[in-house]
């Protein structure tokens, strides 16, 4: 569906729905309603708690097809942060995440430990965890593990640090993830002036499987429906259990 069709069935069941006494909504409004509608359905998409059929990214052939163009696999093995940046551990590193990642699905570690390489789970850890393992008297991760602290990062622009501690003498040999980047916005047509959608000014077209695209025309509807119609929270609530 490309952006004129969306346009076209976004009018159509917005008026039907509306009986033809809906506010009128502008291409901008159109835009920023798909983009969220999109985001919405990508989140729930992978969230099992989100939708109503339990299932999160490969329950079934078809989210396979659908978010399969947002699913990447990169190597940031060289992607190593050295500078800017203040070590609380002399075990860190830091590592720079791709400017476009929405979250990690997968990693895969190597770490160099004298002269055999092994794989190690990251472990996520919050501030509170990290101070509590780092004061015990075993204050290292185990053999098959590494820590991981994500961290703010005011240096790179867009994007994420990642911070992995590894045991004592060992090295990282190789960094991998797979991971789900975030989609671009749905624009239907050039802004103008001062008008955005997270940063874009240009038209961008769905870049989704053409079959989840009706999914994200409907919730558009609705978030307009919503958002011109005031309401109570329960149909907000209904929304998020519905489609995916």
């Amino acid at each position: 569906m490309n952006n004129l069709e969306f346009k076209n069935e976004f009018d159509i069941l917005y008026n039907n729905i509306g009986s033809n006494q809906a506010p009128g909504i502008d291409n901008y409004e159109l835009s920023v309603f798909l983009t969220r509608a999109q985001e919405q359905l990508v989140k729930n998409y992978f969230n099992l708690k989100g939708n109503k059929y339990q299932e999160g990214f490969a329950g079934s052939p078809k989210r396979d097809v659908d978010l399969s163009e947002l699913v990447l696999t990169k190597d940031i093995t060289s992607d190593i942060v050295t500078t800017g940046i203040t070590k609380l551990d002399e075990r860190s590193d830091f590592f720079k995440m791709p400017g476009d990642l929405f979250f990690i699905l997968n990693e895969k570690i190597d770490i160099l430990d004298g002269d055999k390489v092994r794989g190690v789970t990251a472990i996520s850890l919050d501030e509170t965890e990290f101070n509590r393992l780092a004061s015990m008297p075993y204050n290292e991760p185990l053999k098959r593990q590494c820590w991981k602290l994500l961290r703010s990062n005011p240096i790179i622009n867009e994007s994420s640090i990642t911070e992995i501690i590894t045991k004592t003498g060992t090295a990282i040999q190789k960094y991998v993830i797979r991971y789900v980047k975030k989609p671009v916005p749905i624009i239907i047509e050039d802004l103008e002036g001062d008008l955005s959608i997270q940063g874009v000014t240009t038209e961008s077209q769905c870049e989704l499987n053409e079959t989840i695209h009706n999914e994200i025309l409907d919730r558009a509807v609705e978030l307009a429906k919503l958002a011109y119609n005031l309401q109570s929270l329960e149909p907000t609530v209904q929304l998020n259990q519905r489609n995916e």
